[in-house]
């Protein structure tokens, strides 16, 4: 007991230590981007015409419009919101004292491109990392309702409010809501249990899903009367779908690899205790498969076969289907008890879904699969959790454990502060710069930003450079150059 009490203790302080880091971290964060835009009168003028003819993500639109305008509540805000996310997994996975910080560690080794569109960037902040939070929020919210036959009024009403809230941040999140809502609301009608409850999210989700897309924007993309939004007719769907699957391959699975090999790694665990009570043969292929087809994904898209669309196509999408049905087929065979296994099974249902829209859209980046890597955590942080029971590790080696887990996570903060220190020197003497420049005429030179791979869109070209004069009330006589790899460009 005195060993759970300080146990206890030492995450919290861990934690107090990790946010204090974070919270530092988020402070070095430059703006960029759309950020300039949400920042300046644009984002006003946005707001003042309700975001007609832009899109519905009216609360993350709203968020952005905040944030960018009190940058102290932004390096608060975003700690506390990725750290929730963290927390609300390992308490979803019931790892509490035991093993707290691995889904910590498991967040903050997503591929660079998704951090740095996420929770680095601002605008990408603001639209991608609120609803996966949310998405948890609901999922632990139902679990909850579940094992207590049932929720209190308050508990109902929360539901209506978390899946309102859910849908009116980026789309393909909305439609994985909407499809989450009419699969419990079908599941409690068919079940007779907790009916008024998924009603109630149900309703919530409805009216959001209707107001979202009830924005005059999206009318425009489906006449193709939008520039830059697209969703792609029947001639070109095999093209797309293969442009974004290989988007979705590398910036998921591949460049994502820790996570998938720890997820084979726990099968691997689970299945060799659950073969000491049944037929070892199929659990053993099983886990083969998963190793061979994970290899497989990755190569076909790291070594550039050249195939037709329609061979890419059909090879991936076969691969990846025999992967899931593998997953799943261990997950079915192994986890106990039900109450476990379905929990596993509706994550990992939560991650194609989440990402099916995408692939008939474009543009799409890697910020899009966020809240998919979430619900991919989670998943692994249960079979984590489940594997090490199994496994039976000693009292005393717990403390190791979270030492262990919680001192890779300061060594992950530490570098990504070593990574954007100089960014952020860079941002202030830029801005300095700027003023000392415009003394003295109406050209700007800027240097080429350290680091930069880990800002998103920090260049000022073509597109930025608008948006940069409108955040520092430039006038259109004044011309900004900036560094390239060295090499001088007139971006203006």
């Amino acid at each position: 007991m005195k060993q759970k009490i300080d146990l206890h203790k030492l995450n919290i302080a861990l934690f107090l230590l990790l946010f204090l880091t974070f919270v530092y971290l988020a402070y070095l964060f430059p703006f960029s981007g759309d950020d300039y835009d949400w920042g300046s009168y644009i984002g006003i003028e946005r707001l003042k015409d309700h975001f007609s003819g832009y899109n519905g993500r009216y609360l993350g639109n709203i968020i952005v419009l905040v944030l960018t305008r009190i940058k102290f509540l932004r390096i608060i805000i975003v700690p506390v919101i990725v750290l929730l996310i963290c927390d609300r997994i390992a308490k979803i996975a019931r790892l509490n004292d035991y093993c707290y910080f691995i889904p910590f560690v498991l967040i903050f080794v997503m591929n660079r491109a998704i951090f740095i569109q996420t929770v680095v960037w601002t605008s990408g902040f603001s639209n991608y990392i609120p609803p996966a939070l949310l998405v948890l929020l609901i999922f632990e919210l139902f679990l909850k309702i579940k094992s207590s036959n049932g929720a209190e009024y308050t508990g109902k009403i929360l539901l209506f409010f978390l899946g309102f809230c859910s849908t009116l941040f980026i789309e393909n999140i909305t439609i994985f809501c909407m499809c989450f809502a009419f699969f419990a609301l079908l599941i409690c009608v068919i079940n007779k249990k907790n009916v008024v409850c998924s009603i109630y999210y149900f309703i919530g989700t409805l009216i959001g899903f209707l107001l979202m897309f009830s924005n005059t924007a999206y009318i425009r993309i489906i006449k193709s009367e939008d520039d830059y939004r697209k969703i792609f007719n029947l001639n070109d769907i095999f093209k797309s779908i293969n442009i974004n699957l290989s988007l979705i391959i590398k910036h998921f699975i591949q460049y994502n690899s820790v996570v998938f090999v720890v997820l084979i790694v726990s099968l691997v665990i689970i299945s060799v205790y659950e073969s000491k009570k049944s037929n070892r043969i199929p659990l053993i292929a099983l886990n083969a498969l998963n190793v061979l087809l994970y290899i497989t994904i990755v190569g076909i898209d790291a070594f550039d076969f050249d195939l037709s669309e329609l061979t890419y196509l059909v090879v991936n999408t076969i691969v990846i289907g025999l992967l899931f049905v593998s997953v799943a087929l261990l997950v079915i065979w192994c986890v106990e008890p039900v109450s476990e296994r379905n929990k596993v099974l509706l994550l990992l249902l939560g991650v194609p879904i989440s990402m099916a829209p995408l692939l008939v859209v474009n543009p799409i980046g890697p910020r899009c699969l966020f809240t998919s890597y979430v619900l991919l955590v989670c998943l692994t942080s249960i079979l984590i959790k489940y594997a090490l029971d199994l496994l039976k590790i000693p009292d005393k080696n717990v403390r190791s454990i979270h030492i262990c887990s919680a001192m890779l996570m300061i060594a992950i903060m530490a570098f990504f502060t070593c990574k954007y220190l100089p960014v952020h020197n860079y941002m202030v003497d830029r801005e300095l710069s700027l003023y000392e420049q415009l003394k003295k005429g109406n050209t700007v030179h800027f240097e080429n930003c350290p680091n930069s791979e880990y800002v998103w869109y920090e260049e000022l070209d073509g597109i930025n450079i608008p948006k940069f004069k409108a955040y520092y009330n430039l006038g259109d006589d004044v011309t900004i150059i900036q560094d390239f790899d060295f090499e001088q460009k007139d971006l203006t």
